[in-house]
């Protein structure tokens, strides 16, 4: 998981003044950063990310997204296997509600599925 997250996040958990200094880390950089912490240090930071404000921020938006029909633009643009590309079956509406957001996270599942190769 840790590699889906900023480099930076990495960088100022360890406070290297040095890595600060460019706006940006270099993957190199941010994956150093990585390999450097403990497992426990990993684990904090994971934490402290998923218990964010701005994550649960984020989700909310998300979800208002999905609820108000926008299940199909944003399940193309993350590349996410929705079925029935987030219509209602047979129809061109988009699915809302709660069943847009299921549906969402059933995609999601599938996905990570294909990639993981089960």
């Amino acid at each position: 998981m840790c590699a889906f997250l900023p480099p930076s996040i990495f960088l100022l958990a360890q406070e290297s003044s040095a890595s600060l200094e460019s706006a940006e880390p270099s993957p190199e950089a941010g994956q150093a950063a990585i390999e450097a912490l403990s497992t426990e240090q990993k684990r904090e930071i994971l934490e402290r990310v998923l218990r964010s404000a701005q994550l649960h921020q984020s989700l909310g938006s998300l979800t208002v997204a999905l609820r108000d029909g926008g299940l199909p633009m944003i399940g193309e643009a993350l590349g996410i296997d929705v079925e029935n590309g987030g219509l209602i079956k047979g129809g061109s509406m988009p699915l809302g509600g709660g069943e847009a957001v299921e549906k969402f996270l059933e995609g999601v599942k599938r996905s990570a599925d294909k990639e993981s190769g089960r």
